[in-house]
C-alpha cells in the first residue's frame, strides 16, 4: 500500500493496484489452480514471466491485454507483439 499526500497536508493510505503478479494472484484472475497455473505455464500457454531473483512474476498490463487478445498460447502471443 502506498501513501500520498492530501489536502489537509497530510499522508493517507492509498490502494494502488500491482503492476506485476504473482502466480497465486494469477491463477484467482484466470479461475485456475496455482498448480495448474504452472502446468499452463510449463505447456508454452502462457505469456513469459519476469524473473524478480528467486520471484516469478507476470506484468499485470500484458495479462490484461493478452486476455484481450484471447489467450493465445506463447509463442502467437510473442509474434503477435512483434
Amino acid at each position: 500500500m502506498s501513501r500520498f499526500l492530501n489536502d489537509e497536508g497530510t499522508t493517507a493510505p492509498v490502494e494502488t493496484p500491482s503492476l506485476l503478479l504473482s502466480a497465486q494472484t494469477l491463477a484467482k484472475r484466470l479461475g485456475v489452480s496455482v498448480r495448474t497455473l504452472w502446468r499452463l505455464r510449463s505447456s508454452g500457454k502462457l505469456p513469459q514471466p519476469v524473473r524478480l531473483g528467486g520471484a516469478v512474476r507476470w506484468r499485470a498490463g500484458e495479462i490484461h491485454s493478452w486476455i484481450q487478445a484471447g489467450c493465445p498460447n506463447a509463442k502467437t502471443w510473442e509474434a503477435y507483439q512483434s
